[in-house]
């Protein structure tokens, strides 16, 4: 799903410019809508309460991750909630300014007749006959039309049946996540991926342990994540998901780090991109130093991803 945009071309208006403030808004919050509606599908699966779903049960740990997973996203979720409200009541608030009435002009001439089609068609019983009436007046006509419908016809051939929709109600859908301390050495100008290697139950979607999520069907994927790593050097830092080693936009965080050691990063959110079939997600870490990266035990690294359409 992409992002709102203004009309381009001509200024609008202000009163213009408000509206498609407001409709941007609505927009966001259809997006909003779609992601929570994604988390509670999450929850239903690895509880099992999804209609017709069969599989191993999920262990009590695989529901506490998932739980992490919803509760970051939902978090998020609120943020914005946040920030759209305050958003939409400033636009809200916000006068449409007119001005001064302007002074009358003088009276043009009188211009020629004119002739002019209503917008309104009459539609007549089938066999009658087309009629023409003049709503306006003998200088400026506005004629009306009168037109028969025509007979009912004759009920068409059935058509094929259309095709089965996906199992389950969700088309494709995997992740990936580590839980144990993990240390690793950055070089220099050279992207780090991120070590994941428990997977989760999936469909149309693959693994190469222990780090990628491959996607098997192309389409609009949901995707969230969450790593926290420390490192042992001041640095400029950037923590990326990636598609084919390819930076997601809007799933990238450019970090300048001073100070002293020790560092500790929170890299969280969601987001949602378009993935080409065979597509290799990952997460990475590039720093512009040489240095030492750790994930402590229990930090809970993960990447998930759900297809939308």
């Amino acid at each position: 799903m992409s992002l709102p945009e203004f009309t381009t071309g001509a200024s609008p208006s202000r009163e213009e410019a408000i509206n498609q403030i407001i409709a941007s808004i609505a927009m966001e919050e259809l997006g909003i809508s779609h992601i929570i509606n994604a988390e509670g599908e999450k929850l239903q699966y690895v509880l099992g309460t999804i209609p017709g779903v069969t599989g191993p049960s999920a262990t009590i740990e695989d529901v506490l991750k998932v739980n992490e997973s919803v509760r970051a996203v939902l978090q998020h979720a609120t943020e914005s909630q946040s920030l759209l409200k305050n958003k939409l009541q400033n636009a809200l608030a916000s006068a449409v300014l007119t001005g001064p009435k302007g002074e009358t002009g003088e009276q043009g001439p009188v211009g020629a007749a004119t002739i002019d089609v209503a917008t309104a068609t009459s539609r007549l019983e089938p066999g009658a006959l087309p009629t023409v009436i003049n709503t306006g007046n003998n200088v400026n006509a506005v004629l009306e039309f009168g037109i028969p419908r025509g007979e009912t016809g004759a009920i068409g051939a059935t058509g094929a049946t259309g095709a089965t929709g996906a199992a389950n109600g969700l088309n494709a859908f995997g992740g990936i996540y580590n839980n144990a301390e993990v240390t690793g050495n950055l070089l220099a100008a050279t992207p780090y991926e991120i070590n994941l290697p428990t997977t989760l139950g999936s469909r149309k979607v693959a693994y190469t342990t222990p780090n990628n999520i491959i996607v098997e069907e192309a389409g609009l994927y949901d995707i969230t994540y969450s790593m926290n790593p420390g490192f042992n050097a001041a640095a400029t830092l950037i923590l990326a998901v990636r598609s084919n080693e390819v930076p997601i936009q809007s799933a990238v965080a450019t970090i300048v780090e001073t100070g002293t050691d020790p560092y500790s990063i929170n890299f969280a959110g969601n987001t949602i991109a378009t993935l080409a079939t065979g597509a290799i997600v990952d997460m990475s870490v590039t720093s512009n130093v040489a240095q030492t990266i750790n994930f402590e035990a229990n930090s809970l690294e993960y990447l998930n991803v759900l297809k939308l359409d």
